[in-house]
């Protein structure tokens, strides 16, 4: 794994996490958000 997919791995994680501090949700909605909040990383 090269640096740059493990920094991207980690921000996806981060992400999840984040999102759903703020509330819980299903997959769909969850895969939905991340779309929204990645800006296509």
């Amino acid at each position: 794994m090269t640096l740059s997919e493990g920094i991207k791995k980690r921000t996806v994680a981060l992400l999840i996490l984040t999102i759903l501090l703020n509330q819980d949700m299903y997959s769909y909605q969850l895969s939905q958000e991340l779309v929204n909040h990645s800006k296509g990383l």
